[in-house]
This record gives structure tokens, C-alpha cells and sequence, in this order.
């Protein structure tokens, strides 16, 4: 899902560690990636047109994490 400059990336119950997107031509850089229900910022790196963000694990009430981040 997108607005403006901001992408929200869903990730599911049970994902743990690193994922990786390509999100193509339209990405020239990558600002910033938070959590939105915490908006406590997200470890990524940002490389060769790839994102690729360190994941928490949902909350056991949660059945996915939505990462909030903002392009270009």
C-alpha cells in the first residue's frame, strides 16, 4: 500500500529476521522505515535497488506488523 511517499510494507505473523523488496525505478533512496503501531524506526539498509529490513516479530495479538517507510 501506498501514500505519497510513504510505503506500508505488511509483514505476517511468523515473520522473523530480514526481508527483502525490490521496489524498481520509481525509488531513488530510502529516508527512513518505522514501525506504525509504535513508530519506533526499523533497521534496514538500502542497496543496488534493494530494501532489505530487519523485521521484529509481531506481538503475540497482532497478526502482522505494518512498516511505515518513507522513499525518495
Amino acid at each position: 500500500t501506498t501514500r505519497g511517499n510513504t510505503w506500508y510494507l505488511h509483514a505476517l505473523a511468523g515473520t522473523k529476521g530480514r526481508i527483502s523488496v525490490r521496489p524498481g525505478s520509481a525509488v531513488d533512496c530510502i529516508k527512513s522505515a518505522r514501525l506504525l503501531r509504535t513508530g519506533e524506526a526499523v533497521m534496514f539498509q538500502w542497496a543496488d535497488g534493494t530494501l532489505a529490513i530487519d523485521v521484529p516479530e509481531p506481538r503475540r495479538n497482532t497478526p502482522h506488523e505494518v512498516i511505515a517507510v518513507t522513499v525518495n
